[in-house]
């Protein structure tokens, strides 16, 4: 086993067991699955802003007749220790092979909650990503004013661009028919749709509502940016984020 392979292995093993261990690994393995509550809590916000056009929310299931919102909260739950173990691997500084083949491992657990639906395939790549990179944060080295975003594209951006492609996506058909970057290459350069666009946006909207989460979402209208702006320190403190 790897290096890297055992540094992940031993905070889930931990985590599994009883909290009264004070060991360093407990720590680890607690404070990661605060930032996965995190996660998997952006996820039901996202479900829960209406209106979306076409989207699933608790109003209504938008275009979709395969879901609705109590399959994206199932779904949401399964993927949630997933979210976990990237936040270890990147504390790890695990190569994106690892982190693709925990991916891999939440899309199955995904597919399984939802019967074959495809309800967070995006989400897991997406804010699977933020996750590792909050645990690479967390080891510090000159990391810990650089946004999530920066680091993913830094540490894991070039791998993102040439790493294995489905044929049958959405994103990949409408790469090929219009030349659209999509989820890929959004990650691959830090994320700047949400980070020049949608959080500007969402912070505006925050304060135009006077704090109102709920209208600002809806004003926003870009939910996926719905991270808590809030992140929770190894030693267990929230301490404000940036993202």
């Amino acid at each position: 086993m790897s290096a890297a392979a055992s540094c992940v292995a031993a905070p889930n093993a931990v985590a599994a067991r009883s909290p009264s261990s004070p060991s360093r690994a407990f720590k680890i393995a607690l404070w990661a699955e605060r930032v996965a509550a995190m996660a998997e809590q952006s996820l039901l916000l996202e479900v829960s802003t209406f209106p979306k056009p076409g989207l699933v929310s608790d109003v209504d299931n938008g275009s979709h007749t395969d879901m609705d919102a109590a399959m994206f909260r199932r779904s949401a739950a399964a993927i949630r220790p997933f979210f976990r173990e990237l936040v270890i691997a990147g504390l790890c500084n695990a190569e994106m092979a690892t982190l693709r083949r925990i991916g891999l491992r939440g899309e199955r657990a995904m597919l399984e909650a939802t019967r074959g639906v495809n309800t967070h395939r995006g989400a897991i790549f997406g804010v699977g990503l933020l996750c590792a990179a909050a645990g690479l944060r967390a080891r510090g080295h000159g990391y810990v004013n650089v946004s999530l975003g920066r680091l993913v594209a830094a540490r894991w951006g070039r791998d993102i661009v040439g790493g294995p492609r489905l044929a049958d996506s959405h994103g990949e058909m409408a790469s090929r028919r219009y030349g659209a970057g999509g989820a890929r290459q959004e990650a691959a350069r830090g994320f700047p749709s949400v980070y020049e666009v949608g959080l500007p946006a969402l912070r505006d909207a925050l304060r135009a509502t006077a704090g109102d989460a709920p209208e600002a979402l809806c004003t926003t209208n870009t939910p996926v940016v719905t991270w808590p702006p809030v992140s929770v320190s190894m030693n267990g403190k929230v301490v404000p984020s940036t993202l």
